[in-house]
Order: structure tokens, then sequence, then C-alpha cells
């Protein structure tokens, strides 16, 4: 029989399914693979079979110390044709798990014959056996007792030291690992890799790797540039630089094709030439040379030779740099590569979930003020806007001193300042400001001349003392509660941070500065601010012009049944038509009365019309008696004033009633 290539793989697939029934206890394939005259010599005592039935039962009643509890490793196999069978010989270092660990359990050999049956290539006898541990060098057997004795300890000691040694590197290795697991698993924003670096250098340090250096690199959006993140020589953390070009260095352009390529790590040695050109491009980075001229002058000098040891994974790649080679520790930087790529993977998985829990905050704080404004009807309703503003930006975690929304007069360059304040639940106030020329007044108008839509000014010092004096005794900032104006005043230092619009702005008042996070959400409720006011000035545009358009109509019908009057008693349906023009623009009308005075003889001609007498407006003779009421009216006429008042209430307006319902035509 020639063993061509086909049939050595043939043969192997029947043998690895051997393995693999036996070692998960698969019955099935076992049975399909073993022959029915299976033989088996084994290492034990009860391991002797003569049929394949016999090698059935002994596998199903010993399967639940052989599942999952031992494997083949450093296999070494040979399979050689012998007429119309194969034989293999394999020597292998097999291992059992005792307590969750594998353990080396010994050195096995095992021949196995195999011939072709209709059915397949099948298993007709296997012997086991494991090397004579008592013989030593030269020896067939061990023939005394102390010889026996002394090589069953060594060989214990020796496999046992071996391991216990594996185990401890291994345990070190995992506590090393776990501490980086748990910093980079920890981290709540990027900037907390400098430490995540430091820690990094630390652990690789102790241990034994000949570190110099070591950190992250994290490729930016679009992956055509990096931010780094390494520790220094001695271990400390070093601020992260940014952007750096991963196409101008050669050593750069290396990381970049790597990460492409998919290699998980690679070895690139900077010496020399190579070495210069790197530190002459990385002094071209101001962060770089900076720290490169700091540690040339604390006695740190430039190493001649570097090797980078890279580490790629999903996000940018581990780099390891060390002044000497160090190929014991290429697996462990693999490892540490692994466990960063998953709590990296897992940081911006909670960092996006973040982001978007914290947008649908975010855009519902926007929809209840965006309601809250297109719902106005008129501008001192302004107060309750800023309250909801106020109170969403609290939810968001802004910690405010106070809340303003500002509206300027274009034409007197006066301000109303509408304003939330944290010491009383009372409604904020509209507060008027007239111009005048302190400084933190003039700055905030010339902004707003400008429309800077972004917009910091520090209050502090003598400038706002002398502002909060003028505020609180020469405004309306004087109507303050006391416990808000005291609260002003005690502020030394005041950061306001505005927005303007054409109308005005809204200024947050804190005792720190904003974050760029939290002054791009107050940009965005200052646009909503800019549009849903804006609305509001064309509604109340729109309502004034129809408004205006109802008033002209009902001027028109009353011009022109004035224009149709014949006669001096068509005054009654003239002052009916006043009456009913103007209930039609929402006044709460008792009477409309039109009076035709005659001054020479002091009398007066009354046109009155009532909704309660359900008939038409009469007309009633009345004398100018003395009455303070008639007095006035008459003084009023001769004066011919164009907007006159006279309120009659209390004693009175009894007094006039019983003259006006028993005395005239009334």
């Amino acid at each position: 029989m020639k063993l061509t290539r086909q049939l050595r793989s043939e043969i192997l697939d029947v043998y690895e399914a051997f393995w693999g029934s036996l070692f998960n206890v698969d019955i099935e394939l076992y049975t399909q693979v073993i022959d029915d005259n299976y033989r088996l010599i084994g290492t034990t005592e009860d391991e002797m079979f003569f049929n394949k039935q016999d090698a059935i039962s002994f596998l199903k009643a010993t399967g639940d110390q052989l599942a999952g509890n031992i494997e083949r490793r450093k296999s070494k196999i040979k399979i050689e044709p012998v007429d119309s069978l194969a034989l293999i010989t394999e020597q292998f270092d097999a291992y059992v798990l005792i307590e969750n660990d594998w353990t080396f359990y010994g050195k096995t050999r095992v021949s196995t014959w195999m011939q072709q049956k209709p059915g397949g290539w099948k298993l007709i006898q296997q012997h086991f056996s494991l090397p004579d541990t008592k013989a030593e060098e030269g020896q067939t057997i061990g023939l005394e007792k102390i010889t026996k004795e002394n090589l069953e300890l060594r060989e214990a000691v020796k496999r046992r030291t071996i391991e216990l040694a594996e185990k401890n590197r291994e345990l070190e290795i995992e506590a090393a690992l776990e501490r980086v697991r748990a910093r980079t698993m920890a981290m709540q924003k990027s900037a907390e890799l400098k430490e995540a670096a430091a820690l990094l250098f630390q652990q690789v340090k102790a241990l034994g790797a000949p570190a110099y250096s070591c950190g992250y690199n994290i490729w930016e959006e679009g992956e055509k540039s990096f931010t780094s993140w390494m520790s220094s020589q001695d271990g400390s953390d070093f601020n992260a630089v940014l952007n750096i070009p991963l196409t101008e260095d050669a050593n750069f352009i290396r990381f970049d094709e790597s990460r492409k390529k998919g290699e998980q790590f690679f070895v690139l040695e900077l010496r020399g030439k190579r070495m210069q050109e790197h530190y002459r491009y990385l002094k071209t980075i101001p962060a770089f040379k900076a720290y490169f001229d700091y540690a040339v002058s604390v006695g740190f000098d430039l190493p001649a030779t570097q090797i980078h040891h890279v580490a790629n994974f999903s996000n940018g790649n581990l780099l390891f740099i060390t002044l000497e080679p160090c190929p014991e520790f290429h697996d462990v930087f693999k490892r540490f590569a692994t466990v960063f790529d998953q709590t990296y993977t897992r940081f911006l998985d909670l960092q996006k979930a973040e982001a978007q829990a914290r947008e649908a905050q975010i855009e519902l704080g926007l929809e209840r003020v965006r309601a809250r404004a297109m719902a106005m009807q008129k501008s001192n309703e302004l107060k309750e806007l800023i309250a909801t503003v106020s109170l969403e930006l609290s939810k968001l975690d802004f910690v405010l001193d106070r809340c303003f929304i500002t509206v300027i007069d274009a034409q007197s360059l006066g301000m109303t300042w509408w304003m939330a304040n944290p010491e009383t639940s009372a409604d904020p106030m509209g507060l008027s400001v007239k111009y005048h020329e302190h400084i933190p007044y003039l700055a905030h108008l010339e902004a707003w001349k400008e429309r800077k839509v972004k917009w910091v000014y520090v209050l502090e010092g003598d400038i706002k003392k002398t502002w909060d004096k003028f505020l609180f005794s020469e405004t309306d900032f004087s109507k303050l509660p006391p416990i808000v104006i005291d609260d002003m005043r005690s502020k030394e230092k005041v950061f306001l941070s505005s927005s303007f619009n054409n109308f005005g702005y809204l200024s947050l008042a804190t005792l720190e500065p904003l974050t760029d996070e939290q002054f791009d959400i107050m940009l965005r409720f200052a646009k909503v601010f800019d549009l849903t006011y804006t609305r509001f000035n064309d509604l109340q545009k729109a309502e004034a012009q129809a408004r205006e358009a109802q008033i002209e109509l009902g001027l028109e019908r009353v011009r022109a049944r004035a224009m149709a009057m014949q006669k001096s008693e068509e005054l009654s349906e003239l002052v009916d038509t006043v009456f009913k023009e103007l209930t039609k623009l929402d006044f709460a009308l008792t009477w409309c009365i039109i009076n035709i005075i005659n001054e020479p003889s002091l009398t007066n001609m009354v046109w009155a019309a009532n909704p309660e007498t359900n008939k038409p407006p009469e007309s009633y003779l009345m004398k100018f008696e003395d009455y303070p009421f008639h007095h006035s009216m008459l003084k009023g006429y001769q004066e011919r004033k164009a907007k006159y008042v006279y309120v009659i209430e209390g004693k009175e307006k009894k007094i006039y009633d019983e003259y006006l319902f028993n005395k005239t035509e009334w």
C-alpha cells in the first residue's frame, strides 16, 4: 500500500475522530471508528479489551473521568504503511484538569493499527504505554529500591517545580493584566488614558520587562492621524499628544500599514540614521520637543537605539519601547493589547450609550423650553420661560448662580432682564435697566451689536463692586428680595456666559467657567429661545395687524352710519352701532353714551345704548347740576380732552344714582 497524501489525510481524520470520541465520551462516534474485533492494551490494570463491546462498556463506565478532563499536547505522529495496514505511532504530553488547573500528567506513547474496511478506516488494535520513571539513563529496569524512590521523588519535584514556576508566573501576569483591566474599566473620559499609560508602564516593569516607555496610540476618526498617550521614562503620566499624522514619519507609516494588513504584533528596531530621523520628526511636534528638552535638562539622554514592540488592537495599538530585545515578553505584550481592546471597546460603548442618554435628556429639556416659549401670549411670560430654562439646565447638571433672558430695546439701548434666582421660589421678575455707561453694560451692548454667538465676560474686582452699587440702587434690581441682593453682592467673581441674538441674549452666571460641552448645550437653548421668540414677535405683529384691521372695519361702519344721518334722532342708531362695534372688539361695556353738550344752557342730550334694555337707544336731557362728576365732565369738555376718565364709586356713586334715577329723564 502506497501512502498518498489523500490516504494519509483519510487515516488521520479517523484517528483524530477516535481521540475526539474518547475525550468527549461520544459513544456513537467511538462505535463508528473502532473495528468489531478491536483490541486494546492500556496503561492501567483494567484496560485490556479483545472486542469492540468490552471497549464500549469500559468507556461508558469511566466516561465521567475523561469528559473534558484530559488533553494531548506536543503531539508527534508518524504513519507507516504495512501491507494493507497502517501503523500510527504517537508521542504526546498528557494533561489533566485538576481543580480548574491543567496539570502535567506524563509523557504517553501510543501505537495504533488501522485497516480499511467496507465502511472506511477502522482502528483494530492499540497499545498505550508510559515511560518507566524508575530507570535512569542506561538502565532498562530499576534494580534498587532507593533508585526507584529517588527517581520518583526527583521526577515529582522536577515536574512540580516547573508547574509552580509556571503558575506563579501566570499569576503575576494575570494580576498585572487585572490591574490594567480594572483601571481602564473605571475610565469615565479619554483623558484618563494618561493614568492608564503610567499604570501600564509600572506593571510591565514589575513583570521584569526592560521597558523604557509604553502607552496607547488611539487612531482618530478618519484614521489619518492618532493621539498618543505614553508614559515617561520615570513612569509618570504624560499628557496626550493630539493629531499626530500617520503619513509623514516612516515609523508611524509602518504603524498604519501594520493595522491595515491585520498584523497582531510586530517589532521595529530603530538605530543609527533611522533613530535620528525619528527624533528629528518628533521634535517638530511641540509637545514632544518640550518633553525631550526637559528630559535632557534633568539628565535623561535620548537613547541611540530603541526597540518598538507594537501590539495592534481594534482602535489603535499598544506601544512598548525597550532598549534591548526581549522576545520572552512578546506574548505578554499581546495579552495586554487583548485586555485593553476589550475594556476600551466597552469604554467606547458606554460613552456612546451615555452620550445617547445625555442627548435624549438635552432634547427633552429643549422641547420643554420650546413648548413653553411657543405658548407665550405676551412678553411678561418671559418670567415663566426663564424659570423653565433654569430648571432644565439644572437637570443637566449645570451649577448656576442664576440665569437671565435679556431683551434689548434697539432704540433706547435699555434692557429688560428676566432673571431666575435660586435663593427664592418666587416667580422671576422683569427688571428694567436704562442705558448707562458702566463697563460691563457697554461690553454686553457691544457683544449684542456684533451678535456674538459665544461670549464670556468675567465680572470681578472693583468693576463688579461699582456695577453692583449702581444696579441695586438706580435700577429695578433694587426691587429684588434682600436675600437675592445680598447673595449677588457676596460673589467676588462671576462668569457671565452669553449667546446674543436679534432681541437680546441668554446668559448664565456661574462661579466656574462652563465646560465646552456645557457651552454647546447653552447655545442650543439660546437657539431655541431665538427661534421661538422670533415666532412670538411675528405672531404679536400679525395679531396687531389683524386687530388694527378689525378696528378699522368697526370705524368704517360707524363712519358710514354717521355719514348717512339726516336728523339728530338718528344718533340713536349711531350710538347703537358704536356700542356693537366696540363689543366686537372685546370691550366689556355696561353703557355706551354719546353726549351732545349745550354749554350756554348747561344741558346735555344723552344718547345711551345698554345691552340689558333690549330696545333701541333712547335720548335723555340732563342738566349740569352741582355734582363732582358734572363739574369734571364739563371741565373736560371745555378743555377738549381727547382722553378722559372719571371713576365714580362709593358714597358719591350712591348719591349720584339717587339723583340720576329719580330726578332726571333717565
